[in-house]
């Protein structure tokens, strides 16, 4: 950071809001394993967010509430999660990268940056989560299917501020089941599905399905939960689902695999997710 010049350490949000704003040039620091990308002839001070009381995984009346820079290893550990939704994101954050990487990777960077290693989007996507922004002007929400609509770096602004996810009440109870596809272990996925799921005996009675890692934007399925709710879940309508997803993610190429490829593994990771989802 070859023009780096000011550190600061605020220790309130007000606080954070007010220092991100005094200067263009000023990025906002959390577990850091992102700095090494940032346009270093741009940046000219770093504010650091550990001390403004971001760091929580709570619950409230409204929501389960999970502050911008707890870990990916809190995650992983949280109760609340374990129990929230088939503790979808409990194993999500356990997948991601190895456990040195875990206790610094913060859950508000992880969305921020949305890069090939993110894996909280998709499934946030999929639990319908909304995302808390601070800035000068005060608390912005976003639902996760706007905010993943585009790169958040094209929806937020540099003094904007990522404080909170919340996770909607009336889900806790849902089955889940997630499968992120690598080609070597503590790598990034090639591909990753998540399912969330309400069943009644063996019919359908609410699903949601996210896709990550497949194109630069998390995807969820609306035509594939359509065709699945009210509907009796087998093998057969788990593999039509399957293809319906294929057929509506727009998948990319990249270093890790085709887009073709990408493709065939979200049409076989859907069946698989929806049936295991199914009995869990």
């Amino acid at each position: 950071m070859q023009n780096l010049k000011e550190f600061e350490r605020p220790q309130s949000l007000d606080e954070a809001v007010e220092k991100i704003s005094a200067k263009p040039g000023r990025r906002l620091l959390a577990g850091g394993t992102g700095l090494s990308i940032t346009d270093s002839k741009t940046t000219i001070g770093l504010v650091d967010l550990k001390s403004v009381g971001l760091d929580y995984i709570e619950d409230d009346s409204d929501a389960i509430k999970i502050g911008a820079t707890a870990v990916m290893r809190a995650l992983e550990e949280s109760s609340l999660l374990q129990n929230y939704a088939g503790g979808l994101l409990a194993d999500v954050a356990a997948e991601v990268g190895t456990t040195p990487l875990r206790n610094m990777i913060t859950a508000g960077g992880n969305i921020t940056q949305l890069r090939v290693w993110s894996d909280l989007p998709a499934p946030l996507l999929a639990l319908d989560a909304e995302i808390l922004v601070t800035d000068q002007e005060g608390e912005t929400t976003y639902p996760a299917q706007k905010f993943f609509h585009r790169h958040p770096s094209q929806l937020l602004d540099d003094t904007d501020i990522v404080t909170e996810i919340q996770l909607p009440r009336g889900i806790e109870n849902y089955s889940s089941s997630y499968t992120k596809f690598v080609a070597v272990d503590d790598s990034y996925a090639v591909t990753s599905v998540s399912v969330v799921l309400d069943m009644e005996g063996d019919t359908v009675k609410d699903v949601r399905i996210g896709v990550g890692s497949a194109s630069p934007s998390p995807a969820r399925c609306p035509e594939a939960e359509e065709e699945l709710v009210d509907a009796e879940l087998n093998e057969s309508l788990a593999e039509k689902v399957g293809e319906i997803c294929r057929a509506n993610v727009n998948t990319t190429d990249n270093v890790w695999g085709s887009g073709d490829y990408k493709s065939k593994l979200i049409e076989k990771l859907v069946k698989k997710n929806l049936l295991q989802a199914k009995t869990s």
